[in-house]
Parts: C-alpha cells; structure tokens; sequence
C-alpha cells in the first residue's frame, strides 16, 4: 500500500474556515485559519492552499451526513450533490462546508477527497436510542431521528482512550463517556468503540447547556411562547440558538468569566454554575444508564481540557458511579493524561481534541493506504518541511492503575527569572491569544533567554519510553558501548573524559561529569563533505532495538515542536510567519540523552567540575526535557547571578541558541547556563535529560536583524554550519 505523506483537513464552521496538512506521522506541516471575513473568498482559500506546497488527498470535515451516510465517501459530483440535499438539516454549517469543498476542489481538481461526517460515529446507535416518540408518518416522510454531532471528536477521543488504557484501538469492553466540552457541547456513550447514545439530537440545538444554545427545552415551552407570546419561530430559532444557554442564564458565553464571577459570590453566575453542572451531570449518569456501567470517563474540548474546576466538580457530583479525581493531578499538568487516583475504578481523562487526525484517519481508510498515527501530535504552522515519520506506531501505555512516579525535590515551582508559558493559546487560540504567547516569548528571550513551556502535548509516555530505553543502554558495560563510542558531534556514545562546555567560554575546565547518546539529522545532501558530518547516519545499539523507535518517535515531535517554535518566535517578533522556518527545510539538528550518573558512578568532582559547565548553547532553539535534581540545571542572571530553573512537571525547558540570538540583531539572549555537580546530599541522584538542539539549513546565510526589531549591531553575515563548527570543536577535549 501506498503511503500519503501530505493530507489536507478541511475543517469549515459556521464563521472560519481552519486548513491543516497532515504528513504521514500525522505532524502538521501546514495550517492556515481564514478569519470570519474570508472563509468563503476563494481567492484567500487558494492562495492557503498553494502555500502548502504538494498535497496528496483532502479530507472534509461535513457536519451533517443525515441517514444517507454513514461513514467516510470519496467526493465525487453524485457525492457532492446528495450532501447539497442535506442543507436544511444544517443550515448553519452545511452550506460552508460546501463552499470549502468547492474552493478546495477549484484548487485542487485531481486530488482525491473524502468526505467525513460529524454524525457517521453515531449512525450506531440503537433504535431504542435514536428513535423520537413522534408518529411514524412524521418519522418516516422526514427522517426524524437522533442524529448526534461532535461525532468526530467522540471518535478520536474513544480511539485515544482506548490506546492510552491499553485495551487497543477499539476499545473492546470498553464503556466510555466522552465529554466534547467547548461553546458548543455533547456527550457519546461508546461501548466496544461504538456509539450507543448521545445528547445531542436531530439538531446541535440538544442536550447540554452551551455557550449560547439553549439544549434541552420543553418542547411545549417553544410552543406556549409561539402561540401566547406571539414570537415568530425565527426569532425563536435565533435565540435558542445565539442568545440562551451561558448567555442567557449570566449575560456572558464564556464560562471562564461565569467561574471567576461565581468565585465572588456573584449569585446570576451561581445559578448558570450551577445549571451547567446539573444538566451535565445527571446527562453522564444518563449515558452511565446506556451502557450499562463506567469504565472511563473523558474530557476534551475548549472546557474539557482547560476548566479544571468544572472536571472537580462534576465528578464530585458523580462520586456514587465511583468517578473521583486526584487533585493534584487534576489541577496541574497538559496533554493528554490520567487524572483518576491510584486505584479508582472509573478512570477520569483528559484528551486534546483532534479532528484533524480523526479526519486524516478516515481519508487513509477510504483511499486504502497506509498511515503511521502517532495518538497526539504537534500541530506545527510552517510551509512545506521535511520531517522524519515516526517508523511504526507507538505500542499503547498499559493501563495506567497506578501513576509514574515522578521525582520531586522539595516545592518545585519557585519564584523565578524563568517564566512559564502555556503554548495552548498559541496552537488552538484565537488571534489575541496567539499574539499574547509571542508578546511573552519575546519579553523572556530578551531578559533571561529561556522559559518553560506547558500546552505543548508531547507525551510523558514518549518521553518516558526515550529515557527508559536509554538507561538500559548506559547500564551496558563499557566494552560493550565502546562499540559506539564517537566524539563531539558524531553520532552514538560519548564516553565520560571527551566533553567540556566551559571551554567554549575559553575556561579551562575539567571534562564534564555524563555520557551521553547523540542522534541527529540523517537527511544526506549528496554532498560527501557536508554529510560526512552535518548529516552522518545514526547509529543504534544492536543490545538495546527498542531505543530506536523510540528515539525516531522522538525527534520527529522534536523537530515539529521546534519549527512551531520558530514560528512563534516571527510572530514575536512582527514577521511573516516562515521568516526563520524558510532556513530550516533541511535543518542540521542533534539531541544528546545525557546520563548524569550518581556519585558512586561519577566518583567525586574536581574543583570546578559540573555535569555540564558554563556554557550557551549553539544553534536556533534547544528543547530540553529534564528530571529535576539536586543538581540540575542554573541559569545566569544579571540581577543574582546564578539561579536554580524552575522545574514544573511536564514542562519542557527552552532557550535561544546563539545562532538565533545573532539572527535576532542581539534583541534575544542566548544566556549561560550549567548543570550542577553531584550534590554530596543527594550521591544516589541519577538524572537523564533529553536536550534537542535545533540549528537551520547547513548553508543558509543568517543576516542580522537591525533596528527597529534587531539591536544597533554590526553582525556580519554567517553561514549556519560555519557558524556551528567553530563553536563545537571548541568544547572538545583533546
């Protein structure tokens, strides 16, 4: 079978029109969202779409797929036609949704598309179920029935719960209540991977309270206010529509000014607090009742992912189906995740929401081709890039019955000169959101160089598989890694005695106290002296085979993430978007799993000895994922010196490269940091850091940037790996 390393998800609402490219390992390699004013300009869909450079087939999400159809069809114009004939089902989005296929298919003629329906996944549910009391005539001449909606997201999110607790893609014996919470809302009850039940009905208008939709309502209610309150029924419609729910009950859609106002003893806020929580509860009770008991309980969505006090409270209502939440975890962490306590017997989740990967899914279904499906992915904004798929899907996490101990020292989270930034407004916000993250970017990297960020959504289990695979490989003995030994800049073991980072900064250090396993590009150019060493193959220990999938995983969300970075970064900084990412089609890029072994291991520091010494780092952006110890990572400051780096569980740790502080005209920092010794307090610490460093294309020419967004400088241009080569042969011993 084939494989489709570009997919275009074509995702068109009632007011945007969101455009993402799939690859193969499901990264996004490109993305545009059309503002309200431009969804149904051709013009501005061609011109997104002719950005993205090759694409291989499209998926379109539809909202409304009616009785007709079922599951995921090739467009064709027959296709094309009996989705028309369904726009008075959803007159709201339907006609958008056509209007994209359009656009899309002007631009696009000859690539095959297919059409994904929001109502298919619940095509399952039973006729117990999806049958309204109503008389047949009415039933039959019209097709009135449930339908239910959110269906793709309900599908993902039972994919992705099913993996994550271990019991594979369908999810076999699996009961599962998934919560699609944002301003619209609904729940699926999905036993074995199928629909049974669902809140919303014939119309999106069902079910649960909204943003602005009313859900559920007496349908004699509606009547009694036509008939003795003379409201004509589309003035009805448009306030059940855009003006009940939230914003009915409080004044306000957002339920995040509802909470903090509630917070405050305001009682309009208490009241839709609290009929949001009633229909919501006693609504997954009801599901509970369809499937015959609870075995997991998820959260996703706009409110799913981000409210954790909606999550608190509505399992504490549901505490009697045995549905609890461990606090802690509850309230902290991002991603994709488990926040049930040890032992609980329902399971309590939070999943991202991706569409798009359900979409790009059902496309590869359709067309009878393969796909490599990472469970959750980095959406990346950046034209056409090269990225290296992951070689085989990740095998699933067993299901998580106790949690992954992390180690923790102490308080964690301290004041710091190094901010904490959640990224998830930047990859799922709206404009202001966006521009509020890069306002944050730039302020870090101009005091302090470096910031942690949460949003990000790589898995712990990635992670946590890298460093596992990778301790097995330092415990080998040492005859059997010298096989790998390399130096500086190659790729397989550095042994202990071959790296000193203080010598970068003309200190005469002693070597730095790890070993580490280096990867990087393996995208050769053709060109023996550059791949010789920008891009030699990577070498994996035949002793260890599971270190390389999982490292190959890895480095592609590495280098999406770092690319998404890089985008971030021009929106800092008032640029096009590509400005950086345009030098990174064929980036030169490392990453060292560094072991900073115990005492009894490392034997005592000399004088002026560190895991690793003063040094900055090289390149564009380095991606450090790092355990938290006694001696850890410090970060120089001007005001006092140098400073512990906060360390927040499942955060990722980022700082410039002197390459990018070059670029950026001296406006950023590419500041000194170290990696502190064994303490003699803590002689059993064992650390491994996964440190990603990220450069730009071997010959691309980095021009500094001048004033008024670069400082007054007189940086001369440089040449990226010329640049590099200097600076790493200076941290090598001997």
């Amino acid at each position: 079978m084939a494989v489709l390393s570009q997919i275009l998800v074509v995702n068109a609402g009632s007011s945007s029109l969101k455009l993402r490219v799939l690859d193969d390992a499901d990264v996004v390699t490109g993305s545009a969202d059309l503002t309200p004013k431009t969804p149904d300009d051709p013009a501005a869909t061609k011109a997104a779409i002719e950005g993205f450079g090759q694409v291989h087939a499209v998926g379109h999400r539809i909202v409304h797929g009616g009785e007709e159809f079922s599951g995921p069809v090739l467009i064709d114009p027959s296709v094309r036609q009996r989705i028309g004939a369904l726009t008075d089902l959803a007159p709201l989005h339907q006609p958008k949704s056509l209007a994209a296929l359009d656009a899309v298919t002007e631009v696009l003629p000859d690539v095959p598309a297919v059409a994904c329906f929001d109502t298919a996944f619940h095509a399952t549910i039973p006729a117990a179920a999806a049958t309204f009391a109503l008389p047949a005539q009415w039933r039959e001449r019209w097709s009135l029935r449930r339908f239910g909606f959110h269906g793709l997201s309900h599908a993902y999110v039972s994919r992705r719960v099913a993996d994550l607790l271990g019991v594979g893609s369908a999810g076999p014996g699996l009961r599962l209540v998934s919560c699609h919470l944002g301003a619209g809302a609904s729940l699926a009850a999905v036993r074995d991977g199928r629909s049974v039940d669902t809140t919303m009905g014939f119309t999106p208008l069902d079910g649960l309270v909204m943003a602005t939709r009313s859900g559920s309502v007496d349908p004699g209610l509606v009547l009694w206010l036509q008939t003795h309150a003379g409201i004509p029924a589309d003035e009805l419609g448009d306030a059940l529509e855009n003006r009940s729910g939230l914003a009915g009950l409080a004044g306000t859609p957002d339920l995040r000014e509802i909470l903090a106002r509630a917070a405050g003893s305001d009682a309009q806020a208490e009241l839709a607090r609290e009929v949001y929580l009633h229909r919501l509860g006693t609504s997954v009770a009801a599901m509970t009742a369809a499937l015959g008991g609870l075995d997991a309980l998820a959260f996703t969505g706009g409110v799913g992912e981000n409210s954790a006090e909606i999550r608190s409270r509505v399992t504490t209502r549901l505490g009697f189906l045995g549905v609890r939440v461990d606090d802690q975890r509850n309230d902290t962490g991002s991603g994709d995740r488990d926040i049930s306590p040890p032992g609980a017997p329902v399971r309590v989740l939070v999943i991202s929401a991706r569409e798009d990967l359900e979409i790009a899914r059902q496309v590869r279904e359709v067309l009878g081709v393969l796909g490599v499906h990472p469970p959750v992915t980095r959406p990346c904004q950046t034209g056409t890039q090269t990225r290296t798929p992951d070689p085989a899907p990740r095998a699933p996490e067993p299901a998580p019955q106790t949690p992954r101990p992390r180690p923790r020292i102490g308080a964690q989270v301290m004041p710091s000169s190094v901010p904490v930034i959640d990224l998830a407004p930047w990859l799922r916000g709206d404009p202001a959101g966006r521009a509020a993250v890069a306002a944050e970017v730039d302020a870090a990297l101009r005091s302090v160089g470096f910031f942690l960020i949460t949003g990000h959504d790589v898995p712990d289990e990635l992670r946590d598989s890298v460093r596992a695979q990778a301790r097995a490989f330092f415990a080998l003995p040492p005859q059997a890694k010298q096989r790998y030994a390399v130096t500086v800049g190659g790729r397989g073991w550095l042994p202990p005695g071959v790296e000193a980072n203080g010598y970068a900064e003309g200190t005469e250090t002693p070597p730095d106290l790890k070993e580490s396993f280096a990867v990087g590009a393996d995208t050769p150019t053709g060109d023996p002296d550059v791949d010789g060493y920008w891009y030699q193959p990577n070498v994996y220990p035949a002793e260890i085979p599971a270190l390389q999938p999982a490292v190959v995983a890895y480095l592609a969300r590495m280098r999406a993430l770092a690319d998404e970075l890089l985008v971030l970064c021009a929106a800092a900084l008032g640029l096009e978007p590509d400005f950086f990412t345009r030098h990174t089609g064929h980036a030169t890029h490392t990453m060292n799993v560094n072991w900073y072994p115990p005492m009894a291991v490392a034997g005592a520091p000399e004088p002026g000895q560190f895991r690793i010494g003063p040094h900055t780092d090289f390149g564009t952006v380095t991606i450090l994922d790092r355990e938290p110890g006694r001696g850890g990572l410090q970060v120089w400051t001007e005001q006092d010196g140098w400073e512990d780096a906060p360390h927040v569980p499942g955060a990722l740790t980022i700082n410039t490269g002197d390459l990018l502080a070059r670029w950026s005209g001296g406006r950023w920092k590419s500041n000194r940091h170290r990696v502190l010794p064994p303490q003699a307090e803590a002689p059993e610490e064992d650390l491994v850091s996964l440190v990603y460093f990220y450069e730009a294309d071997h010959d691309a020419v980095i021009e500094s940037l001048q004033p008024p967004i670069g400082l007054p400088n007189e940086f001369a241009p440089v040449v990226s790996s010329q640049f590099l080569k200097k600076r790493l042969d200076a941290i090598t011993v001997g």
